[in-house]
């Protein structure tokens, strides 16, 4: 019996002499649990953004082997508002009013009616992302980035707000509000 005391006291001391230096105030097992779930969530973030700046400079790099299609960078759903949005009024397109019944919640002022994606007009240059800011966590999950494209070649910048939803392992463009085109005249 006293060979099973002597490891059981030594166990004792050992946690005693741990907890001892710790001030009991102090929240160190509750902060260290909340940094931990934190830095996954920021480790997203941070690879949501650079896989957005990836996908949107490799887009325009490669938009003739593409032939423009953008699919692949956006969720079924985006791609095909887009489409639509960008369709609205011209041949074999819908009127604005229909697009706004077809699409009701995604629908918004911001939606980029008759303009290309990410872009407006279909002639660019060299298109590079100069502004990608992560603002908040959307309620769907997503992370919203503030975004400022550059056309370096034609001087015109594309301020936009993108919306990068998970997706398996890796993301996808969920919405963008077309915010403001800034075109320089030569």
């Amino acid at each position: 019996m006293r060979k099973n005391v002597i490891p059981l006291i030594l166990i004792t001391v050992a946690f005693s002499c741990t907890n001892m230096h710790r001030d009991p105030d102090s929240n160190d097992g509750v902060s260290k649990t909340k940094e931990a779930q934190k830095k996954p969530e920021s480790d997203r973030v941070e690879l949501a953004k650079k896989w957005l700046i990836h996908s949107i400079e490799d887009f325009f790099e490669n938009y003739i082997r593409l032939r423009g299609d953008y699919s692949k960078i956006c969720t079924k759903q985006y791609a095909e508002f887009k489409q639509d949005a960008t369709n609205v009024d011209m041949d074999g397109g819908m009127t604005e009013e229909a697009f706004k019944n077809k699409w009701g919640r995604r629908y918004s002022e911001y939606a980029g009616i008759q303009e290309g994606f990410l872009v407006a007009g279909t002639d660019f240059g060299t298109i590079r992302v100069t502004r990608c800011e992560f603002r908040n966590k959307t309620e769907m999950g997503g992370f919203l980035y503030e975004t400022i494209l550059e056309d370096t070649e034609f001087k015109s910048q594309f301020k936009r707000d993108i919306v990068v939803m998970p997706s398996g392992r890796s993301f996808l463009i969920d919405n963008v509000y077309e915010k403001e085109n800034v075109f320089v005249n030569n």
